[in-house]
């Protein structure tokens, strides 16, 4: 996820969702697995383990980076299954469960276009 939200630092509109709340805002920083995020003139800073998802108008119409199978990082641990589960489910329909407040779960459902590790 760190991979990702670094990539979207300074655009417009990104829809953070966290185990606690959802945020649309503009990503200021994401480093030492904390991540700010601007939120029409209020700094929220939170860990970026509590982050379930992140969404931008801009990731359907970028290149996402090709799986490495043969590379470890500090996130392959948490990353990689997902990815490869992901990866697996191309062009089929699925229902994605998250968690926005505690208690109050939320889902997604669509078609999964690509699966890769952040933005090329």
């Amino acid at each position: 996820m760190q991979c990702v939200m670094q990539q979207l630092i300074n655009i417009p509109d990104t829809r953070v969702f966290t185990i606690s709340a959802e945020q649309v805002g503009i990503i200021t920083s994401v480093e030492n697995f904390l991540a700010t995020i601007n939120v029409g003139g209020i700094i929220r800073c939170f860990p970026i383990c509590n982050v379930t998802a992140v969404g931008n108008n801009v990731l359907g119409n970028t290149l996402l980076k090709p799986v490495r199978k043969d590379m470890k990082g500090e996130c392959s641990c948490c990353e990689d299954p997902a990815t490869n589960e992901l990866a697996t489910l191309v062009n089929k329909t699925v229902e994605i469960n998250y968690l926005t407040r505690p208690g109050s779960p939320s889902r997604l459902i669509g078609t999964v276009a690509k699966a890769g590790e952040g933005i090329d």
